[in-house]
């Protein structure tokens, strides 16, 4: 064996302290600043159970923006921490606080992404996702401005067809990456093992992918699974019926004005390192060529999928969830030897399901302890006196502080939705509620900062083209964008429909 492990143990010498860590100096700052939190007085309203989560919270926000350590691996320590704070504090026994925080591996979106993993995996060795990312690349030309504008357009009428983002990630990611391996790019990891830059080519075609995912999601009330959640807190807080036409009047507009934007913005933060894409539209053309007619098991993959999506998008009628279709058509997929398990598990980011699982627990934790409502609460009672606007931005923004925190938009809805209702009815201003829930709903998709943030992001960063640095870099600016749009959306648009 001649890995650095093996040589160091033979020549006598120890691995540095902290070996595992890729910055141990954030690693320790992450460390002291979580246990200062806690060693300060608890404020009033807070529990103790609050200010742990809020501490843990810090702790792990440090660590994943800073990338102290791998991504992957901090998905057992945020089981470990979410065990010891609702089994040390939170009162739980702890085979209770144990089963607490390996709840969010049982969630269906951790299994949904198993799921279209194995209809990417079927996708790539059957040369299908190649077949139609050749495709794309030959219509759309080798420019990576139109062919980025390509991909993120086709994430529209993809939504009509699949009700989950997750499901539409998995259908994108081997297409992305087909489409970079056809320049010779490498994932990020591999680029730095050869002493070369990653591809910006790369990392523009995977996010600007998914921010058209994120974008789209918004766009029709079947898009994703957030807005039935928020078109039921409507109706039940506000008495405001969102009917799916309705949705597409009040949200479709400012979701392809942020799309264009986005277009924009991305191509000029990660300017690509060539004009034409290597090979360009000649290339594509001829690996068209070579790969000649469709196969019979490309054929079957395609069948199978066509299935799956007609399936996702009648599910109004069916009623069945995106992961029992995911996992049922995967199956077939076995069945009819189109994939093997080794395939399959040589592409499922397993890491990535463990982190996942454990955001969605946290996410669970910040609720149950108090923590999101005690933060909600006290930006509520500071606004009593100030102006409409004013209030909506510090709402939205506080929002999407919190929002950072979970793994889902629905995690920020749910307990937060109450309050701002509450709260909106006491300026009696009507239609001033509906009007500050649907933004606040837009929240839930302002996920552009982290890939924990939604399950579609971790598939995309599954790819492994681009870091969490990389969406901080580009995320930040967009996110204010992204809020100001939907401000300016609520005073302006939906005034002139009379929603408020």
């Amino acid at each position: 064996m001649n890995s650095i492990s093996s040589v160091t143990e033979k020549s006598g010498l120890q691995k540095p302290f902290l070996a595992g860590a890729r910055k141990p100096i954030w690693l320790l700052f992450a460390v002291i600043l979580a246990s200062v939190i806690m060693l300060l007085p608890t404020p009033t309203g807070l529990t103790l159970y609050g200010k742990a989560s809020l501490a843990i919270f810090l702790l792990i926000a440090i660590i994943w923006a800073s990338e102290a350590v791998t991504f992957d691996i901090t998905g057992p320590l945020l089981i470990t921490l979410v065990t010891l704070v609702t089994w040390g504090v939170g009162g739980m026994t702890s085979s209770n606080a144990m089963k607490f925080a390996l709840s969010g591996l049982s969630d269906s979106a951790v299994w949904l992404i198993f799921g279209v993993f194995i209809l990417s995996t079927a996708a790539i060795e059957t040369n299908l996702a190649y077949r139609l990312a050749y495709f794309i690349v030959a219509r759309a030309g080798a420019k990576p401005r139109i062919l980025t504008l390509a991909y993120m357009l086709l994430e529209y009428p993809l939504s009509l067809l699949m009700p989950s983002i997750t499901a539409r990630a998995g259908f994108m990611e081997p297409i992305c990456r087909a489409t970079v391996a056809s320049t010779g790019a490498l994932p990020v990891e591999e680029s730095i093992k050869l002493g070369r830059q990653p591809s910006r080519f790369a990392k523009l075609i995977y996010l600007s992918n998914l921010y058209a995912i994120l974008l789209s999601g918004i766009s029709f009330l079947t898009a994703a699974t957030t807005w039935p959640f928020v078109a039921a807190l409507l109706k039940k807080l506000t008495g405001f019926d969102l009917t799916w036409g309705y949705s597409v009047i009040l949200f479709l507009p400012t979701a392809l004005i942020l799309t264009v934007i986005a277009w924009f913005y991305l191509n000029w933060v990660f300017q690509p390192e060539f004009d034409t894409a290597t090979g360009g539209q000649k290339k594509a053309q001829e690996e068209m060529q070579k790969l000649g007619p469709m196969s019979t098991r490309e054929k079957q993959t395609l069948f199978i999928i066509g299935i799956a999506i007609i399936l996702w998008a009648t599910d109004f009628i069916h009623h069945l969830g995106p992961t029992v279709i995911a996992l049922g058509i995967g199956w077939f997929l076995w069945l009819f030897g189109i994939v093997t398990w080794q395939q399959v598990s040589r592409n499922t980011p397993w890491g990535l399901l463990v982190v996942l699982g454990a955001a969605l627990a946290f996410g669970n934790l910040i609720e149950q302890s108090g923590a999101m409502a005690w933060i909600g609460g006290a930006v509520l009672n500071l606004t009593s006196a100030m102006s409409i606007l004013l209030i909506f931005t510090i709402l939205v923004v506080v929002s999407t502080i919190i929002r950072s925190m979970e793994a889902s938009g629905i995690a920020l809805i749910a307990p937060i939705a109450p309050i701002i209702v509450a709260a909106a009815k006491g300026w009696n201003i009507p239609g001033a509620d509906i009007a500050l829930l649907m933004v606040i709903g837009t929240v839930g998709h302002a996920a552009y900062l982290l890939p924990m943030q939604m399950t579609s992001n971790m598939v995309m960063y599954s790819g492994g083209y681009f870091e969490v640095n990389d969406m901080l870099k580009s995320g930040w600016a967009f996110v204010l964008i992204y809020l100001l749009f939907w401000i300016i959306t609520a005073f302006t648009y939906w005034k002139w429909l009379g929603i408020w």
